[in-house]
């Protein structure tokens, strides 16, 4: 099967693109997060947590956790920034063409985007 490497490449190139402008909202609240002034907005919450189904005690509001899905999440996202990463080192050495180390560039830098 022959592939269109000009086609590839574009299509990586506009994914890439699109990820960023999709972060973009994500990147600014990061920044926002962190300015000292913008601290102040937000306060603690002492009530517990209320919806139909009754109201949340203290105790299991300390028992929730994202922590196991936060830590699959983060794992899984390292094993394939890496695994990019090497596809990316052994294209560039072994690869004639220069549209492939380009390309193969360009997924590792979707990898990077959040």
């Amino acid at each position: 099967m022959h592939v269109s490497y000009n086609a590839a490449f574009a299509v990586v190139t506009a994914a890439l693109f699109v990820i960023i402008a999709c972060s973009a909202p994500a990147f600014q609240r990061v920044i926002l997060r962190f300015r000292p002034n913008q601290k102040s907005r937000y306060q603690r919450v002492s009530e517990p947590y209320k919806d139909e189904d009754g109201t949340a005690t203290h105790e299991s509001q300390a028992a929730y956790s994202y922590q196991l899905p936060r830590t699959f999440v983060l794992l899984f996202s390292i094993i394939c920034l890496l695994n990019s990463l090497v596809l990316c080192v052994i294209t560039t050495q072994r690869s004639p063409e220069p549209n492939v180390r380009v390309e193969q560039w360009l997924y590792f830098g979707v990898w990077v985007c959040p």
